[in-house]
Order: structure tokens, then C-alpha cells, then sequence
């Protein structure tokens, strides 16, 4: 990124706004400081039922905002300790991402206007919230660029304006998933450490770089590369793999040849290059480099630098460049400086990603998504020995929103260059460039642009009496998309059933309250209660009697019964009319 050390301090009273461009004394045209567009915080939950996120910290954000959702990482990966390691198995969500709308906001929860159409696995998937300013024109007068990744969020600039003028670059450059860690007190001995996983603290194997995959502790250091995140270097020396994303990473160089001749293959691994089609419509940063197999950074040799290039998002109907760049590219490795440095060197960052949904442009537009090179070995061979320079990283993604890419668009998305032993004729000593990067076409809509409705729209039930004790109870749900998965139903006396349409028979007399629960493919839930009534009547009529004579006979007849219902004694015709209907006639 130009000039970024100088402005921050020379400019630092005017960042973030747009001034026009002053011309100093000697003529040269100064600009104003890069300047972050969006806001970010961190997605701690998601109810789809609700259409709302909760975030770590919404003061940036307001109703009516544009934002942007995005899952930063959550792939699954092989974890073997073999050549498979770091593979991807499965995706999962990490990738996905979608623009909405903000409806309300209160405390750190945001109610979101349109539908959530993809799935998001919060929090372990690392999901960020990216507030998104509209511009009518957008012409800052310096460098357009967004917050370093920090583990949880950054790492993304979103861009939205009726037209784009650029006055500088737009540089996400190294901005994204972060390199191995310096570790201090790795030692030189023994030689040939070539697992590709080690567990924590060991001291003869350096850290991995970052990628989509989140690591364990036991799988943080080693010569495996975990999904596009580089591997690291093995005592004793070698260099640290390169960064990947659509192009992966090179490999680390060898460990020093003071170990012995033949060379032992113990270097750091090239990062995985990601799997992207414009079905799938995943985007992802590129992954930091690995870091070499070193002893003597605490000395003064501070050469990393290499994470892995950012995402870039423009949306626009019409963007003009005016010479400048559009640049996510994967960082540097910075060399060790001293005179004498005798370490494993890191390797460069695995370029980014820059999408343009954009339908006008003007100009030449030049986009870059280029590896970063990794880092050169300065060691004195005749003393040192031979040691392993870092491996160049990966090219990343162009993706755009027309089916082929326009004559007046150039994107430059090849591997990073490995590091050489420059005090060796430039030996590689094994050290590989990352290779090239690839462009995507057809990207779809970003927008999401179905306005939210619950899915579940309401409960009924209806129940039929059947006899005074049994019912058949139909559940009915109405839906705006998906359909219930689940019934439940729960019938007031301890007794429950999973069917839609049941019937129950109780074996009390009382009133129960009725409650039937359902259950979408979201997991949303709705419910709904109502009574019934279950009658139990018993009846005894008395003894039989038996009459046998051509008189009036004058009679009793004594009966009983429990319940609530009417009692009609057949036949009334032979009784009196007022004691026909009760439960004890005379």
C-alpha cells in the first residue's frame, strides 16, 4: 500500500475525509491519507425466525444502513498427520455472504430487512457484520482501504456508488489472514523434524499460516499446510509455504545442508488452493504464509510481513480507474536484514479477492490478486550453510458480473515468486513460486430482495368428538415456504404424540388444555392451545323387576349414575312426565 506509513502521520488530522488535491512546492501532487469505509463487528448470534442478528457492538450502525453478512471461516479439514493434512473435507458455510437492509436496531440486535438466504455458523464460523455507506459519486482523494483482519473481523472493503472515480489506488493488499507467528527460542537441533502437525510448545517445528480452517492447538505448528494457510518450517531451517487461495501456495526451502547431504525434503507446505465456481458463490481472503524454521529474530531479523490479500467489493453502475489499481494481493515476505542471517525464511501470503458488480466501465481498469514472494536467505553459505527461503504464495480471485471478461479489464492474478539464497547465485534450495490465481464470471445478485415474513404464519387445531372421551385431533400450520418438519402435541394428561393427526382417548372426565407445537426445517417454532372437554357417564338402572298381574301396579324405580349428561328412562310414555328425564324416577 503507497504511502501509507507517511500520510497516517502527516495527515493524521484529516483522516477519513476527502479533500482535493493540494500541489506542495515542488510540484508534486499529495494525497490524503487511505481512509476505511466500513464498520465491523463481530456476529455473537442469528435467529432466522426473527430475521435478526446480535453482534458484539452495533453503535456503528442505524436503520436503513446497507450491510453486508459474511463467514470468514468454518471449512473442515483433514487432520492426519500424513500428506493429506489440511485438505478440505467440506466447506460447510465458510464463504458465504449476502447484502440486506437494516430495519431497527436495539441494543446489539438488528433486525434485518429482507430474508437471510444462506446459512451461517455463528460463532464458531467467524460470521462479521459490515456496515456499507452509499455514495453517489465516490472520489476520495486518497487510497480506499479496510481494517486488518484481527481474527474476528476486517479484512473486507465494500464499496457502494452510483459511480466510482478513483483519485488513488483502492489496496486491501495483506490485509487479510495472517501469517504464522514469530516464536522465539526454536532450536537448531535435531535435524529432520518432518511432521506435519506438532503440539504446543515444540520448539523444532515453526507456526502455520491462517486459513478457512480453524486449528487446535495441537495442529498449529508443523510442515502441514491447513486448508489455504501455508505450512511451516522444521528444524533445521527450512523455509515457511506460501499462502493459498485460487492458486496455491509454493513450498518453503530445504533445511541448512549442515544437516547433510542428500537434501532431507522436510519444507514447509504450499497453502491448498480453494475450490470457487460461480454456483457454489463463495469468496474467501487469501491465506497467510507459513513461518521458517528460525532462531535469531529476537536479534533484529523481524522478516514476515506475509499475510494474505483482503476482499475487495465494488458494487456500481459505473466505475472509472483513471489509471489506478484495484489491488488485494497477498503481502511480501520482508527478508532478514542483518549481515549474517542464518534462519528459515517466511513465505509470502496468498493473494485476495475482488468482486465487481459493476456495469459500466470506463477506462482501462487494472486489477491485481498477485501472490506474495517470499523471503530471501542473506546467509554467508560458506559459514552457515545452505537454508530454506520462503515459498511464494498463491494467486487469488477475480469475480465479476458479466459473462467474459471486458477488453478494457486486465487481471493480474499470478504466483508469488519464492525467496533465493542470494549469497548462492540466487539458489531457491527447493523454495516454489505459488501459482496462478483464476478469474470467475456471472456473479450473482448480491442482494437478497425477499422481504421477511416468518415462515410460519399460524397454528390451528381441530378436533372432532368422536365418543364423550375420544377425539380426533387434526393439526393444521400455514406456511410461507417451508413446511413443518416436526408435531408435537401434548394433551394435558401427560401424554404427548409426534403425528399430525391423531386421536386420543382419555381416561378421566375433566377439561384439558390442549397444545400443539410445530416445528420448520429452521427450527422456528409456533404454537397454539385449546380446552376439551372428556365426559365419562356410568349408569345403573337398579334390579330388574318382574310384574305379573292384570291391576295398576305402583312402583319404584331406583337407578344411579356419574357424569354430567341427561338421564331419559325408556319407555317415558309409561312414566310420570316430571320424572322421566331424572336420575332417580317414581
Amino acid at each position: 500500500m503507497k504511502q501509507v506509513i507517511f500520510f497516517i502521520f502527516l495527515f493524521n488530522f484529516a483522516y477519513g475525509q476527502n479533500y482535493s488535491p493540494q500541489n506542495n512546492k515542488s510540484g508534486i501532487v499529495t494525497h490524503d491519507p487511505p481512509v476505511i469505509i466500513n464498520s465491523y463487528a463481530q456476529v455473537v448470534s442469528l435467529d432466522v425466525c426473527k430475521n435478526e442478528i446480535s453482534v458484539d457492538d452495533a453503535s456503528a450502525f442505524n436503520t436503513n444502513d446497507t450491510v453486508l453478512i459474511i463467514q470468514m471461516k468454518g471449512a473442515d479439514i483433514d487432520t492426519s498427520n500424513t500428506a493429506n493434512f489440511g485438505q478440505i473435507s467440506n466447506y460447510n458455510n465458510a464463504g458465504n455472504y449476502e447484502m440486506n437492509f437494516v430495519v431497527s436496531k436495539i441494543g446489539n440486535i438488528i433486525k434485518l430487512k429482507n430474508t437471510i438466504q444462506r446459512k451461517y455458523d455463528v460463532p464458531n464460523g467467524l460470521v462479521q457484520l459490515i456496515r456499507v455507506p452509499y455514495f453517489t459519486v465516490a472520489n476520495y482523494n486518497g487510497e480506499y482501504t479496510c481494517k486488518e483482519w484481527d481474527g474476528k473481523v476486517g479484512g473486507v472493503l465494500v464499496l457502494n456508488a452510483q459511480r466510482v472515480d478513483l483519485v488513488d489506488d483502492i489496496d486491501v493488499s495483506g490485509l487479510g489472514f495472517r501469517f504464522g507467528k514469530y516464536q522465539a527460542g526454536l532450536t537448531s537441533t535435531p535435524c529432520y523434524e518432518n511432521n506435519y502437525n506438532y503440539p504446543l510448545p515444540h520448539l523444532g517445528s515453526a507456526f502455520k499460516g491462517e486459513g478457512v480452517a480453524e486449528l487446535t492447538s495441537s495442529l498449529l505448528k508443523g510442515k502441514g499446510s491447513p486448508a489455504n494457510g501455508g505450512g511451516g518450517g522444521l528444524s533445521n531451517n527450512s523455509g515457511g509455504g506460501g499462502g493459498g487461495n485460487a492458486g496455491s501456495g509454493g513450498y518453503g526451502g530445504y533445511q541448512s545442508d549442515t544437516c547433510g547431504i542428500p537434501i532431507f525434503d522436510n519444507r514447509g507446505l504450499g497453502g491448498h488452493n480453494l475450490n470457487y465456481t460461480t454456483a457454489l458463490n463463495k469468496i474467501f481472503m487469501g491465506g497467510g504464509a507459513g513461518a521458517g524454521h528460525s532462531q535469531h529474530e529476537a536479534l533484529g531479523a523481524i522478516f514476515r510481513d506475509s499475510r494474505g490479500g483482503g476482499i475487495v467489493i465494488i458494487l456500481a453502475d459505473t466505475l472509472s480507474t483513471n489509471g489506478n489499481k484495484i489491488m488485494a494481493n497477498g503481502g511480501d515476505a520482508i527478508e532478514c536484514y542483518i549481515a549474517d542471517c542464518d534462519d528459515g525464511m517466511y513465505g509470502g501470503g496468498g493473494g485476495g479477492t475482488v468482486v465487481l458488480a459493476v456495469n459500466n466501465f470506463l477506462g482501462n481498469t487494472t486489477v491485481e490478486t498477485k501472490g506474495g514472494k517470499g523471503a530471501n536467505v542473506k546467509s554467508d553459505v560458506a559459514t552457515a550453510g545452505r537454508l530454506g527461503p520462503g515459498g511464494g504464495g498463491g494467486g487469488g480471485l477475480l469475480f465479476i458480473n458479466t459473462p467474459a471478461l471486458p477488453a478494457n479489464i486486465t487481471h493480474v492474478n499470478n504466483g508469488g515468486n519464492s525467496g533465493v539464497i542470494t549469497t548462492d547465485a540466487n539458489n531457491p534450495w527447493g523454495a516454489t513460486a505459488g501459482t496462478s490465481g483464476t478469474t470467475l464470471y456471472n456473479l450473482p445478485n448480491l442482494f437478497t430482495n425477499i422481504v421477511f415474513k416468518p415462515n410460519i404464519d399460524s397454528v390451528r387445531i381441530n378436533p372432532t368428538l368422536i365418543t364423550c372421551n375420544s377425539f380426533n385431533f387434526q393439526g393444521l400450520a400455514y406456511t410461507n415456504t417451508n413446511s413443518i418438519q416436526l408435531w408435537q402435541w401434548d394433551f394435558g394428561d401427560n401424554t404427548t404424540s409426534p403425528n399430525q393427526n391423531t386421536v386420543h382417548i382419555y381416561s378421566t372426565q375433566n377439561t384439558f388444555i390442549v397444545k400443539l407445537v410445530v416445528t420448520d426445517i429452521n427450527g422456528c417454532k409456533d404454537s397454539i392451545n385449546t380446552p376439551v372437554i372428556s365426559k365419562i357417564v356410568t349408569v345403573d338402572a337398579g334390579s330388574n323387576k318382574l310384574f305379573c298381574s292384570n291391576k295398576t301396579i305402583s312402583t319404584t324405580l331406583s337407578g344411579n349414575g356419574s357424569g354430567i349428561g341427561t338421564y331419559v328412562w325408556s319407555p317415558s310414555n309409561k312414566l310420570d312426565d316430571s320424572t322421566a328425564q331424572t336420575q332417580l324416577p317414581q
